[in-house]
């Protein structure tokens, strides 16, 4: 994939921060369903959130 020519990043930061704050959106309103997790972490950080998240999923019964 050419950078370049990547229609989300070509459609300007208006587009990419209505995107953004439409996701949060939903988010907000689904929390059981969505797990919000900043990138701003080390990846090893985000590894573990995301497989914690996963864990209390199952735990709960929530994929069943």
């Amino acid at each position: 994939s050419n950078r370049a020519n990547d229609r989300m990043e070509s459609a300007g930061i208006e587009l990419q921060k209505r995107v953004f704050d439409g996701y949060r959106k939903v988010a907000a309103l689904e929390p059981e369903r969505f797990s919000v997790i900043s990138g701003y972490q080390e990846i090893k950080i985000i590894e573990k959130i995301i497989w914690d998240i996963l864990k209390n999923k199952f735990q709960s019964g929530f994929f069943r």
